[in-house]
């Protein structure tokens, strides 16, 4: 989406299952719902081949494409809540 601030923002209503709210100004994602007893459902992010904390210091205009994992049991328990999964242009 043009018009996004973040990756987050830009997947908002393109993925179903996936809910973005905000917390402290920035925002955070939910798939699949809160499936912990910690209640931190939040999807596995990784970006380039490598797990990151977080999407939000990525310039969205250096984004190649994005692949949404709602079921990423290839990475194993880290992978329970979904997978955003960002590649940035070369």
């Amino acid at each position: 989406d043009a018009g996004a601030r973040s990756i987050l923002e830009g997947l908002m209503g393109r993925v179903p299952g996936l809910v973005v709210s905000y917390e402290n100004g920035q925002p955070k994602a939910t798939m699949r719902g809160n499936r912990t007893l910690t209640g931190d459902s939040t999807p596995l992010f990784i970006l380039d081949g490598f797990p990151t904390h977080s999407l939000d210091n990525i310039n969205v205009f250096d984004v190649d494409y994005i692949e949404v994992l709602r079921e990423a049991s290839i990475y194993g328990s880290q992978g329970a809540n979904g997978a955003i999964i960002v590649y940035t242009k070369k």
